[in-house]
């Protein structure tokens, strides 16, 4: 769906010439349609496969990794080889970790590579990098990801069902006192109020990149304190709760088990009977909104101050929901900068370091995606000397 979304928007805002790498070639073919004859090219790819990863690559400015993040060091080595530009939408924590570990040999190529561009992590990074511009310690970013769940009681996903079940099933990290700290999955429940429609709910930790990646971008301002919660993943705490129970029975697991004599892995025979059950549901609702807030607390040169940045989106388009749209839009636009030339920084980065944010903010509210600002600190007292 992110991919998707990121066609759409390379052709109508750049007017990009893009190519679709994908191993459904019928549907690659559709959204190629969809989005205009002769505008879009197609090939068939799978990205485990080295020789047709780069035959797909070669030629190109930049490759938009929208693929689960598993396959995210296999399209980055094929970028090496073939000297491509890269942008994908994350890593979860781990898989980040590893991806900027390859900074050194895309500066060697000078090939810009940023990782973790879509909307969270992605927008929230490029908020904190917004909120820090004035400060001169940090000492927290806390991170929320509001999501208005769809009506009804079906195990309806806005993103990869592989990856929610990695984050429903691995700890997820926060970073607290200087230190990282590993805590158990949905840890540390609270109420957060985001705005309408989405209003107050109960947000909770989960795996996530901007996590791994501030801590060290922000480490000579002083920051103590990084976390990332989201509500429930998108769905409603009691369709949540259908699927820990299918986790907490062994429905997750990614190691094999007997079966009538042969190897089963749980977490593959789940999803295919997910996907199996979305696919008879029809398409996924348009309805929905998403709004993304980071608060940053810290110090500017008028003392203590608390910088809050929000981003949210209620608006479908190409048809696919408000979140699909949020999340695929921002990997387009700093795609398209790379490849035009805007965005040149050799490397392997975090959004935070090398995303301008005014241009990325203006850019969002041109597609009817607003972000909002705002800067709180204590009244001080006057002086009666």
């Amino acid at each position: 769906m992110m991919g998707r979304v990121a066609v759409h928007d390379l052709v109508e805002s750049f007017g990009a010439s893009v190519t679709i790498a994908d191993a459904n070639v019928e549907a690659a073919r559709e959204l190629a349609d969809s989005v205009g004859a002769g505008k879009v090219d197609v090939r068939p790819v799978d990205v485990s496969d080295a020789s047709a990863l780069d035959s797909a690559l070669d030629g190109h400015d930049c490759a938009l990794n929208a693929v689960n993040y598993y396959y995210n060091l296999a399209v980055m080595e094929g970028c090496l080889r073939k000297r491509v530009s890269y942008v994908d939408l994350g890593g979860l924590f781990h898989m980040t970790r590893r991806q900027l570990a390859l900074d050194a040999r895309f500066r060697d190529a000078g090939l810009t590579a940023v990782v973790g561009v879509g909307a969270d992590p992605g927008i929230t990074n490029i908020q904190a990098a917004r909120a820090v511009r004035d400060l001169r310690t940090i000492r927290s970013i806390r991170i929320y990801d509001g999501i208005l769940p769809p009506a009804g009681d079906a195990i309806v996903w806005g993103y990869s069902i592989a990856t929610i079940l990695d984050e429903v099933t691995m700890n997820p990290f926060a970073y607290r006192d200087g230190e990282f700290l590993e805590l158990p999955p949905l840890a540390e429940p609270e109420a957060f109020l985001f705005a309408p429609p989405i209003g107050l709910r109960t947000v909770h930790h989960s795996l996530h990149s901007e996590v791994a990646t501030m801590p060290l971008v922000y480490a000579d301002k002083g920051i103590r304190d990084v976390s990332f919660k989201i509500n429930d993943f998108g769905f409603t705490p009691e369709v949540l709760a259908r699927l820990k129970v299918l986790s907490d029975l062994g429905f997750a697991s990614t190691d094999p088990v007997k079966v009538r004599g042969a190897d089963v892995v749980p977490r593959d025979a789940l999803v295919a009977v997910l996907s199996a059950r979305a696919s008879e549901a029809g398409p996924a609702p348009l309805e929905g909104a998403e709004e993304l807030v980071t608060v940053v607390d810290g110090a500017d040169d008028g003392g203590p101050v608390t910088v809050i940045l929000r981003t949210m989106n209620v608006t479908p388009r190409w048809g696919l929901d408000p979140g699909s749209v949020m999340t695929g839009v921002p990997p387009a636009i700093v795609a398209a900068w790379i490849a035009n030339g805007d965005l040149r920084a050799p490397g392997v980065h975090a959004p935070e370091s090398v995303v301008d944010p005014d241009p990325f903010f203006q850019a969002l509210d041109h597609r009817n995606i607003g972000t909002r600002i705002s800067v709180e600190r204590g009244l001080k007292a006057r002086s009666t000397t």
